[in-house]
């Protein structure tokens, strides 16, 4: 259970990680979410007034962001365990979590965005980005999980 426990602390470290890299502002990533925001349309100004105004929110929303991701570390780790434990491969559930993030990942993302507030050229783009960013996070734990366990 410690080796879970470590696995789903150090995975949400990492995926806070692979996001900042991921939806930096040298990233094709970053700015189509910047865009997705509207901060494309805003001057240097405005943008700087709205950080300001958000950064207030900043350490709430990186924590209930870092209980999220440790949420999809747990759940990495213990398939990890559970599958090397009934005699499967720790390759093997780099596939399982592939299936996984095909078949709830993708659409969960790819609802929200046609039904949320995205604007239709952003859609794709952001479908693309944003479920990517969680294939890249839970595969870079499942790589931690396999070294750790």
């Amino acid at each position: 259970m410690l080796s879970i426990l470590v696995v789903t602390f150090l995975g949400a470290v990492l995926g806070a990680l692979i996001g900042t890299v991921w939806y930096g502002p040298f990233t094709p990533m970053g700015r189509w979410h910047m865009a997705y925001l509207g901060f494309d349309k805003l001057t240097k100004e405005e943008q700087a007034k709205k950080i300001a105004e958000a950064k207030p929110q900043m350490p709430k929303q990186y924590a209930l962001q870092f209980l999220l991701s440790a949420l999809n570390s747990f759940f990495v780790a213990f398939v990890m365990k559970n599958m090397v434990a009934n005699g499967q491969p720790k390759a093997g559930t780099f596939g399982y979590l592939a299936m996984i993030w095909i078949c709830f990942v993708v659409p969960v993302v790819g609802s929200s965005l046609l039904w949320g507030n995205c604007p239709p050229e952003l859609r794709l783009k952001r479908l693309a980005s944003d479920s990517g960013h969680f294939l890249a996070a839970t595969m870079a734990t499942g790589v931690l999980a396999a070294l750790l366990m």
